[in-house]
C-alpha cells in the first residue's frame, strides 16, 4: 500500500497530531516569554507556507499535508538525547553565546539534527510527490 492511499483524514489527524507533539517537546525548551510565543507560531506559519510553496510549485494543497505531517512529527527526533543541553542552553547562555557543553556534545547533536532532517525532508518529498500522483 502507499501512503497516499491512506485517506486525507488519516492525514489530517497526524498533521494535527503532528503541530500538538512538535509544541509539546519544543515549548518546554524555550525560555518564558516572547519566545515561547515566537516557537509555537512558528509550526503554524511553517505550514502554511509549506502549503503555500507547494500550490506555487504545482501541487493541489491537499498533497502538502502527508509531507507536513511528516516533518512535524520528525522534527522533535532530532534532538532526543539532547533535551537537557538545548534547555539549558536557551535559558542561561555562556559568555559571548558560547555553550558551556562540551565540543562532542555540541558536534553529536548537529550530526543527529542533519540525519534526522535529512531523513524527514526526503520522506516529506516522496510522500508529496506520492500524493500529488494518485490526486
Amino acid at each position: 500500500m502507499r501512503a497516499a492511499h491512506l485517506p486525507i483524514g488519516v492525514w489530517w489527524t497526524a498533521l494535527a497530531v503532528g503541530v500538538a507533539v512538535d509544541l509539546a517537546f519544543w515549548l518546554p525548551l524555550r525560555p518564558p516569554g516572547r519566545a515561547r510565543w515566537k516557537a509555537g507560531a512558528s509550526a503554524v506559519t511553517g505550514l502554511a507556507a509549506l502549503v503555500a510553496v507547494g500550490v506555487v510549485g504545482g501541487y493541489p494543497p491537499q498533497a502538502m499535508v502527508p509531507g507536513c505531517a511528516a516533518l512535524l512529527l520528525l522534527w522533535p527526533l532530532s534532538a532526543v538525547g539532547h533535551r537537557a543541553t538545548i534547555r539549558e542552553w536557551s535559558l542561561e547562555p555562556g559568555p559571548a553565546g558560547r555553550v558551556a557543553a562540551g565540543r562532542k556534545t555540541v558536534a553529536l547533536l548537529a550530526v543527529q539534527m542533519t540525519l534526522v532532517m535529512l531523513a524527514a525532508v526526503g520522506l516529506a518529498m516522496w510522500l508529496v510527490e506520492d500524493a500529488a500522483n494518485s490526486v
